[in-house]
């Protein structure tokens, strides 16, 4: 028999709603096997083996007593239409279990108790039963005890059978929750997975646009920007512009951009800028405006053209910088350049009046003294020796008291353009006084210096003035020597020079001890 649990469970299964060998509407298709034999056992097999047990114990009461009672009789009769009624529902039960699998025992042991019921009716229904006749009575007897017995093995076989299907029927539960689990677990992982990503990406975003927002107020506090349809009317203005041009927004938006146009600006900007944007074109340039207040500012600005997703120009931005603080530094550069070069040039002027000879452009005196000191210095540290010509023109005074100072000064300037064409680029000349020039001859000795002052002689002397005609210069040459002053030197040029006026002028003279 089946233990009370599971006979407990297959019984509760409400066969009214389950027909047999169809599939009931409150049944997944694979309980159906597991269902249909519970309802066997539980409803259909009990009907006939009570049948059956009833009908031997009335046969046995019969043989102990030799007698029955009509009541009996009756009871007898109606079981053994019961058990009429039972084989007909076991052919039925045996073509269903075709249908099933692991059910072939089933069939051998349901067919086994068919055939007895089988012989079992025809005994009864043959006649009502003879029941005098006690070899036909044992015979019901006998078969009834096959029946009991292949019942109880029925019940047996249906027993370990209903056992293993609920042991694998378990087993595939226990994998289907084990696996229900597992998807469960999967299924709130991704989804955890996908709400702290959307999270994740919700904060980001949020934070996104926090930032963009942020940007946005920055930028339209510190930026000085506008955006201009195609009508050249204005349609948004940064703070930053209401702040630099003194102009609300309500005053500005619909308005057009001359209103900070300058007077100064020249027109051929504006025509650039909007020939460029209109070409679809970056306009990068310099624009002095003006404000409301009536104040000019500079500005450095950038014009963008704006295209739709036809590449047509549908508006355009204009980014600004103030530049006005640069541009009055720029003036002011500009201005102390300009003062800065008057200084170098005035400094220059005074620079050349201070070692230059104001008539014939040579070294004056000053400079003369400067650069012999330094010859003179080199030539105690260095002995680097050196010479000096002291030249004098001859009866130069007549020539300012026949001709005038005028003449006497275009004969000076001649006399210099002659000493500048016979002189080295190492040689410096310079205007000693007057009508004096000194020659300072580098690394040279007094025979070198002595060959220039010829040379310098006769070519004056052959030059033809111009207005007093012809003039000749007198010179005088010294070479510094070991324990002569520079004072010394000049006085030994100066002597040389005397004594040529002395032996007639027109003549080079080297100093001499003698």
């Amino acid at each position: 028999m089946l233990e009370n649990e599971q006979y407990e469970f297959l019984n509760s299964i409400n066969h009214e709603n389950y027909v047999i060998g169809d599939k009931s509407g409150l049944l997944f298709e694979e309980d159906r096997e597991l269902y249909f034999l519970g309802s066997l056992i539980t409803h259909y097999m009990p009907e006939y083996l009570i049948s059956a047990i009833i009908s031997h114990n009335i046969i046995e009461e019969f043989f102990s007593n030799d007698k029955l009672s009509t009541e009996k009789k009756n009871m007898f009769i109606e079981q053994s239409k019961l058990l009429t009624l039972s084989s007909e529902e076991i052919s039925e039960i045996i073509k269903l279990l075709d249908e099933y699998d692991d059910t072939r025992k089933l069939q051998e042991h349901i067919s086994g108790i068919e055939k007895i019921i089988q012989e079992l009716k025809y005994i009864v229904v043959g006649n009502f039963l003879n029941w005098e006749d006690k070899e036909i009575a044992q015979l019901y007897i006998d078969r009834s005890h096959e029946l009991l017995d292949l019942s109880y093995e029925l019940n047996d076989e249906h027993l370990n059978l209903i056992k293993n299907l609920l042991k694998n029927k378990r087993t595939i539960l226990e994998d289907n929750i084990a696996k229900n689990e597992i998807m469960l677990f999967i299924i709130i992982l991704i989804f955890s997975l996908l709400m702290y990503f959307y999270y994740k990406l919700y904060i980001s975003s949020l934070k996104k646009d926090m930032e963009i927002r942020d940007i946005n107020e920055t930028l339209d506090e510190f930026v000085v920007f506008s955006k201009t349809d195609l009508d050249g009317r204005i349609t948004y203005i940064s703070s930053a512009l209401e702040q630099l041009s003194g102009y609300t927004r309500v005053e500005l938006i619909g308005n057009s951009p001359n209103i900070f146009r300058h007077e100064d600006n020249e027109e051929s900007v504006y025509k650039d800028l909007w020939s460029t944007i209109l070409d679809k074109k970056i306009w990068t340039g310099e624009l002095l405006n003006r404000s409301k207040d009536g104040t000019s500012f500079w500005v450095k600005m950038t014009v963008i053209p704006n295209l739709d997703e036809n590449g047509e120009i549908n508006s355009f931005t204009a980014y600004s910088i103030d530049i006005t603080n640069q541009k009055s530094l720029e003036l002011e550069k500009l201005k102390t350049l300009k003062r800065t070069k008057e200084l170098l040039i005035a400094n220059e002027k005074l620079e050349k009046l201070s070692i230059f000879d104001a008539l014939t452009q040579i070294y004056n005196r000053l400079k003369l003294d400067t650069e012999i000191q330094e010859s003179y210095e080199s030539y105690k540290r260095y002995k680097r020796v050196f010479s000096i010509i002291l030249i004098d023109v001859d009866y130069f005074k007549s020539v300012n008291d026949t001709y005038g100072h005028l003449i006497g000064d275009e004969v000076l300037k001649a006399i210099v353009t002659i000493l500048k064409k016979s002189i080295r680029k190492t040689d410096i000349l310079g205007r000693w006084g007057g009508e004096e020039f000194m020659i300072v001859c580098e690394e040279t000795d007094i025979d070198g210096a002595y060959n220039l002052a010829e040379k310098i002689r006769q070519e004056i002397e052959k030059y033809d003035f111009e207005s007093v005609g012809k003039k000749t210069v007198s010179l005088g040459v010294a070479e510094i020597k070991d324990g002569v002053s520079l004072n010394e030197l000049i006085k030994m040029a100066d002597d040389s020079l005397y004594f040529a006026k002395m032996k007639g002028s027109n003549r080079s003279v080297k100093y001499s001890e003698n």
